[in-house]
């Protein structure tokens, strides 16, 4: 994991991840490129290592 603000900058001194307050999740769409586009995710798993 690392962290990042809005415009996808690594956060350098961000705290650890704390996976117990994960309540949802997103994506960051970026190709800058405009028009339809297909995402197709088959799986999204937890660990807790």
């Amino acid at each position: 994991f690392t962290a990042v603000d809005w415009r996808l900058s690594e956060i350098p001194d961000a705290p650890a991840l704390e996976t117990s307050n994960i309540d949802q999740m997103g994506f960051y769409l970026v190709d800058k490129q405009a028009g339809p586009f297909r995402i197709a995710i088959s799986s999204i798993g937890v660990s807790t290592k």
